[in-house]
């Protein structure tokens, strides 16, 4: 796994939280989780050679959206070339903002795209729900390319000043300590998840992308928009 996805430019974008005060939301149901998760996560898309992880994150949205849909490398490929392939990786949201306008290729359009605030339960929680996951990015030790803590629950990795990888979260169980996420674009599917502390120490990126009108309009419904 290669680090890949850089700090925003413009890190306060379409934030999912802004209305979150105004509004009661439903509550999100306490376990969910992609029954198809564990065959979806297999293959890493590149990302053991390539800094592709957000490219990556973008194919595995699509995937959880329609089955039917199964990401390649070469998907992955043409995404990523089409930013010229940086060893530096890419800005998530730079990247929202030209796949919801779309500019990229492989991918279809989205209807739009908002912010998570990763150490807000509700947030991570509701977004997961109402759109089927969330890219997360997370600062990671240079050692965490070769090494993964085993669980991811501890808070052992990042450094404030790195960028790091993006990861995309298809589910959730609020009955365990801190709300563990499961992981898709990472091998080992839900093996100790990664812990709603981990997030919020190391976590410096969150989207929720929307697939279309109805998925806005559901956003709406509750007030996130």
């Amino acid at each position: 796994m290669m680090r890949g996805a850089l700090r925003p430019a413009s890190p306060d974008r379409n934030k999912f939280g802004a209305a979150l005060q105004r509004y009661t939301l439903t509550p999100a149901p306490t376990v969910l989780h992609n029954p198809l998760g564990a065959i979806q996560s297999q293959g890493y898309l590149l990302n053991q050679t390539l800094s592709d992880c957000v490219v990556v994150s973008a194919l595995r949205y699509c995937q959880r959206w329609d089955a039917s849909f199964i990401p390649t490398d070469d998907m992955a490929r043409q995404i990523f070339g089409y930013f010229g392939s940086p060893d530096i990786g890419l800005d998530p949201f730079a990247f929202a903002d030209l796949w919801a306008a779309g500019k990229l290729p492989v991918l279809p359009k989205i209807a739009g795209w908002v912010q998570l605030d990763l150490s807000d339960a509700t947030q991570l929680t509701q977004a997961i729900t109402l759109t089927k996951g969330a890219m997360l990015c997370a600062a990671l030790a240079q050692d965490a390319e070769d090494k993964f803590p085993d669980p991811w629950v501890i808070r052992e990795l990042g450094d404030p000043g790195q960028d790091g990888h993006c990861f995309f979260s298809d589910g959730f169980d609020q009955s365990n300590p801190d709300i563990l996420l499961d992981r898709v674009t990472w091998a080992d599917y839900r093996q100790g998840g990664i812990n709603l502390a981990f997030l919020a120490e190391f976590g410096f990126a969150g989207i929720a992308a929307i697939r279309d009108a109805a998925m806005m309009d559901k956003l709406r419904e509750i007030g996130a928009l």
